[in-house]
């Protein structure tokens, strides 16, 4: 009688830059507005925080320095 076998594997892995890079400093003149964006991946999916000074910002937030 033929029997058959599935599985599944899930491979685990350091965070890592999507682009292969980590992020630049960035240099502006007062005022000026950036935005900054950090592409990862990982196994499980990393997660990603921004602070300022310490102080976590919120996802979505604008914060102004």
């Amino acid at each position: 009688m033929l029997q058959s076998l599935s599985c599944g594997v899930t491979a685990s892995g350091p965070p890592r830059w999507r682009d292969g890079r980590p992020a630049q400093s960035v240099v502006t003149t007062e005022d000026e507005a950036i935005q900054l964006a950090c592409r990862t991946d990982g196994q499980p999916p990393p997660t990603v925080t921004w602070s300022i000074n310490g102080q976590q910002v919120p996802a979505g937030q604008i914060a102004r320095l």
